[in-house]
């Protein structure tokens, strides 16, 4: 189900507007004390309209916005105004219901703009993707996941970077780690991050390179479990006992994700390899 676009949801926001207008801390766009800024799409750098804006002391988690919390809605041309209040956590959540923003904001008292937030935007491939990561969840009883643009950035970036340089490892050749990587695409710091990648042939029929071919694989580790809630985390350098890629995309604590998926130069610790292969990577975000 599309959340923000859920009729509930969407009545939710307006009556946290009108709320926020009937207690007078709704300010004019000349105001002094209001804050101003500008939802754009990272991809494109068009204004993204009707997105929701939410300011609060805290993490959103999901799509539930506590009640007093300030919010408002993006005009046609991305921009937003919303009062100073107290608070050093932005959430902005496109109109789609799919993307979602996570930012921490130190306001300072002359502080008025916030400039041009870049939103990113999943694919048409991401979005069928995180539907089969969500359908997967649910058999395990965890809840769906939402992308978080970080996570989005982060995963993109690193399937390009393995692609790229045909570096099949959690570690990059910079010396990056999915945590510092998810940090320097402006995630929020979290509670918890995980991180699932593979790599196929993109010349081997026997095995498509396809995401839904990825996917399958991470979740075939569940032979290796008796039990979800008894499994134990085990990385086999074989790959025949590891649990590692199932436990992380049916973990109920993680509620933001981000997928990527490149095509690119075979990994260099498989000279012999095929020449050509598509990588994949997931992040998983538990908020703190």
């Amino acid at each position: 189900m599309n959340v923000l676009r859920h009729p509930a949801f969407r009545a939710l926001i307006s009556a946290l507007i009108f709320s926020s207008l009937l207690c007078g801390t709704m300010t004019s766009a000349r105001a002094a004390s209001a804050i101003h800024g500008r939802v754009v799409c990272l991809e494109t750098g068009r204004p993204l309209a009707h997105a929701i804006v939410a300011f609060s002391e805290m993490v959103i988690p999901g799509t539930s916005i506590p009640a007093g919390t300030t919010v408002t809605e993006t005009a046609d041309d991305g921009t937003f105004t919303l009062p100073r209040a107290a608070g050093s956590h932005l959430a902005i959540f496109a109109n789609d219901g799919h993307a979602v923003m996570h930012k921490r904001v130190m306001l300072s008292e002359s502080t008025t703009m916030l400039g041009d937030l870049a939103l990113a935007m999943p694919t048409a491939s991401e979005r069928a993707w995180l539907t089969l990561v969500n359908a997967d969840r649910a058999k395990y009883g965890a809840a769906p996941l939402l992308f978080d643009a970080a996570a989005l950035v982060a995963a993109r970036g690193y399937a390009n970077a393995m692609a790229g340089n045909g570096q099949y490892a959690h570690d990059g050749k910079d010396g990056s780690t999915h945590v510092s990587r998810y940090e320097a695409a402006g995630g929020v710091p979290p509670r918890r991050l995980g991180e699932n990648i593979d790599t196929l042939a993109t010349d081997y029929s026997a095995l498509p390179a396809t995401w839904q071919n990825a996917e399958a694989r991470f979740m075939a580790e569940s032979k290796n479990c008796t039990a979800r809630a008894s499994c134990q985390y085990v990385d086999d350098p074989t790959g025949a006992r590891t649990t590692g890629h199932f436990l992380n995309l049916t973990d109920p604590a993680y509620v933001w994700v981000g997928l990527g998926i490149a095509k690119g130069r075979n990994p260099a610790n498989m000279p012999s390899a095929p020449a050509q292969y598509a990588y994949f990577d997931q992040e998983f975000v538990a908020p703190q």
